[in-house]
Order: structure tokens, then C-alpha cells, then sequence
């Protein structure tokens, strides 16, 4: 027969469970945001980065230093918007 302490542990228990149930809820629903909240960048820092290529080819122009291409660049079925 259980006694008091029994159902008091078991009672916790089960409140435990439940808060660790809501606590999943909450990190999957943060995750699917973090998504969401990514494509609204993605396109900024692409033209932010555009932006920052454009003005620094101009500044090579404007006061003489030689544009040296470093890295070759990899364009498979890319399109630069720049």
C-alpha cells in the first residue's frame, strides 16, 4: 500500500517529466525561428558583401594599388548580384 512520501515522490516525478516536456517544446520551437530568422540575413550580407567588394575595388582604383586576386573563385551555378 503507498504511503504519503510515495506519492509525493511520485507526484514530483511526474512534474519533473512534464518540465522537461516543455522545455523540448521551447528549444524546437527556437530552433525552427533561428531558421527562419537566417533567410531574412542571408540576402543582406550577400549584398552588404557585394557592397564591401565594390567600394574596395574603387579605393584600389583611386589611390593606384594593383588588384591581385588571391584566391581563385569557384562560380558553379552561382550568380553574383554585384
Amino acid at each position: 500500500m503507498p504511503n504519503w512520501i510515495d506519492e509525493q515522490v511520485q507526484k514530483q516525478r511526474f512534474e519533473d517529466m512534464a518540465r522537461t516536456a516543455q522545455h523540448d517544446r521551447l528549444v524546437s520551437l527556437a530552433l525552427t525561428v533561428g531558421l527562419k530568422r537566417m533567410r531574412f540575413y542571408s540576402p543582406l550580407l550577400a549584398r552588404l558583401g557585394c557592397w564591401l567588394e565594390v567600394c574596395g575595388y574603387r579605393l584600389q582604383m583611386r589611390y593606384g594599388a594593383a588588384p591581385e586576386v588571391a584566391i581563385a573563385t569557384d562560380s558553379r551555378g552561382t550568380t553574383s548580384r554585384c
